[in-house]
């Protein structure tokens, strides 16, 4: 691995999160070393994939890795923070 690649992990499978994942598959300078997804059916596809990728179902543990240079967060729009147009 040499010094320009970012090692990431993706908070998220749900709608988004695989189609972030597959660009971030195709990125050169990016190595995807984990996913974290509360639901295990999602996980299991990467599981059986040829990619290698760590998977859990608590981000902790990614959040955890000192290997892990960056974090996609896909997450549903009702988990985002309040938005107040001032």
């Amino acid at each position: 691995m040499s010094r320009e690649t970012v090692r990431v992990a993706l908070f998220g499978l749900g709608y988004w999160g695989p189609n972030l994942l597959r660009n971030l598959l195709t990125v050169r300078q990016a190595q995807v070393v984990g996913v974290a997804d509360v639901d295990p059916q999602a996980l299991e596809t990467l599981v059986q994939g040829p990619h290698g990728i760590a998977t859990t179902r608590d981000h902790r543990e990614l959040l955890a890795r000192p290997d892990i240079d960056a974090v996609v967060i896909s997450t549903p729009a009702a988990a985002h923070a309040a938005h107040r147009a001032g």
